[in-house]
């Protein structure tokens, strides 16, 4: 199961999905702020190099047993502080993550609907 931290293709506002093949559900998803070990807000870190993050950098971490992507943007929400972030409970690589990601057609159309590069 994948998780997601952000905002659906079509309303603003940051929640939490289960990434399904050709949705995101909101209604069953059990995450939550409560029960991971990391705060999908903070991610990726807004500022690293002495500067703001653009739209489209993108940080891989691993957190006490769950992988993470933290892209910065929405495909949606043109605001900063915006942000999409993909979570697994599994502790895989980077570019395995990626393929999971890219591999789920909801998840795709997602990123191809970012009005900016996402810099893998």
């Amino acid at each position: 199961m994948i998780f997601y931290f952000g905002t659906s293709l079509d309303s603003y506002g940051h929640y939490f999905f289960n990434v399904e093949e050709n949705r995101l559900n909101k209604y069953d998803c059990k995450i939550n702020f409560g029960n991971i070990p990391f705060d999908p807000e903070k991610l990726p870190l807004q500022k690293e190099k002495g500067r703001y993050n653009e739209n489209g950098y993108v940080k891989f971490y691993s957190i006490e047993g769950y992988s993470i992507c933290a892209i910065t943007g929405s495909c949606i929400d043109h605001r900063p502080g915006s942000k999409s972030v993909f979570f697994v409970k599994a502790i895989i690589s980077d570019e395995e993550l990626k393929d999971l990601i890219l591999g789920i057609p909801i998840a795709k159309k997602m990123i191809d609907k970012m009005s900016f590069e996402v810099m893998w």
